[in-house]
């Protein structure tokens, strides 16, 4: 096709030329002189001619090349198009309905970074409840504790069911400190109504840029992982996987630290109180450095009410005797300590005997260890230990314990008294 209409260009460009030097058959003179007369005139109507002749041509070139027979010089379509792909929309799951189905929500593991997201797993210790919907709050903060920070997402998520676990998402957008918090089921023992329910630990983050790139952090001290309590009423178990190559493991509980050097991955912390919620931290040492620490709230659980016997037993068996009445023994009175006037680490003891006739002598005990045994003086009577224990070591702390031991043999349950001499 193209070579069709380079052919009709230079056709009619010949006719041009020909219709311009054109003359009568009378012969060469006449040629001559016509050339002459007209030959500026022709030259200009030539080049006007070969102009319009070029701007045709190119009008209707760039007509068929940009209209439907621009398939004639194509011979590849292009078609331009997207695909969307439909994800399946979460199953629905029954609104709260105010009345509490004994649920119990247990922060289980958190982490994630910037770039990918961060996440919080909680799982329901108590009684399943049909996936009922409850509700959940992202906090953050620049620096400090999240709790104190601001709310940047909320939503809500299905409870899930007994001893299964739920993982909620959040993609941060700015760095700083996160924490999830999850609300109990309404009606929960412990007050969903008063905002109660189980935090994550706190998730660091750091972002670079608009599109969430994480900065890569150096010398970051490891922590421990897969965090789990399990509360009961006045106890509280934690277990948790140590990292390798760290020298030991610190717990605090409320801001307080209760156990340190720890090389254990199990923790069992005692006479709590029970429906009360407890803050832990664990954090790890490496090379005398302290990490930031793994966190988790843990809730004890209520005291369970004892419930009758639904069929008594109408012959029940012969139970055990009654056991003899616990004997209390009368402890000594206003025991006090001083040095000794002849010996800069010996010290005296001095104390008053309980004022009963069953009275028969002392035991007492340094640091758990017994020193002495005997009839420390009459009933109701001061008697000073002189010289009798040495101190083996200045500034350094003794926890003595007197008993005192009746003539049945009854001992009680002893009075202690503290004592550190000094350097000077």
């Amino acid at each position: 096709m193209i070579k069709k209409y380079s052919d009709f260009v230079l056709n009619k460009l010949q006719e041009i030329n020909r219709s311009l030097i054109r003359t009568n058959e009378g012969g060469g003179l006449v040629r001559i002189t016509r050339l002459k007369k007209f030959g500026k005139k022709g030259r200009k109507l030539a080049l006007i001619a070969q102009i319009a002749a070029i701007w045709y041509i190119s009008v209707l070139t760039l007509s068929y090349l940009t209209s439907n027979t621009g398939a004639y010089f194509n011979d590849i379509e292009r078609i331009k198009y997207s695909l969307h792909v439909g994800w399946p929309e979460d199953p629905e799951y029954p609104p709260d309905d105010g009345v509490w189905g004994k649920s119990s929500l247990q922060e289980v593991s958190q982490g994630g970074s910037c770039l990918n997201g961060i996440y919080a797993s909680f799982t329901n210790t108590g009684e399943s409840v049909n996936h009922e919907l409850t509700r959940y709050e992202v906090y953050w903060i620049q620096s400090g504790n999240p709790k104190n920070g601001e709310v940047v997402h909320e939503g809500t998520f299905p409870i899930p069911d007994k001893g299964e676990i739920h993982e909620i998402h959040y993609q941060p957008t700015k760095s700083g400190l996160y924490k999830f918090k999850a609300y109990h089921e309404t009606g929960h023992g412990n007050g969903n109504s008063e905002g109660k329910g189980p935090w994550s630990g706190t998730i660091e983050v750091t972002c670079e840029g608009n599109e969430g790139e994480v900065e890569e952090e150096e010398n970051i001290l490891p922590e421990i992982t897969n965090l789990v309590a399990t509360p009961d009423s006045n106890t509280i178990t934690l277990s948790w996987k140590n990292p390798s190559d760290i020298e030991s493991i610190t717990i605090y509980r409320d801001g307080t630290k209760i156990a340190s050097d720890l090389e254990s991955e199990t923790f069992e912390d005692i006479n709590l109180e029970p429906n009360t919620t407890y803050s832990y931290k664990i954090t790890t040492i490496t090379s005398g450095n302290e990490s930031t620490g793994v966190e988790m709230d843990v809730t004890t659980t209520e005291v369970a009410d004892s419930e009758p016997d639904p069929d008594p037993d109408p012959d029940p068996l012969p139970t055990d005797p009654p056991k003899e009445e616990e004997i209390t023994v009368a402890e000594v009175i206003n025991p006090t300590w001083e040095r000794a006037n002849n010996g800069n680490t010996k010290i005296n003891l001095s104390w008053m005997n309980p004022d009963i006739p069953e009275f028969d002598h002392v035991i007492i005990f340094e640091n758990d260890n017994k020193v002495y045994e005997g009839n420390a003086g009459k009933a109701n009577s001061q008697f000073t230990l002189k010289n009798k224990i040495e101190l083996p070591a200045r500034n350094t702390e003794y926890i003595y314990k007197i008993v005192v031991v009746d003539v049945n043999g009854n001992e009680s349950e002893g009075v202690t008294i503290t004592v550190m001499i000094p350097d000077k």
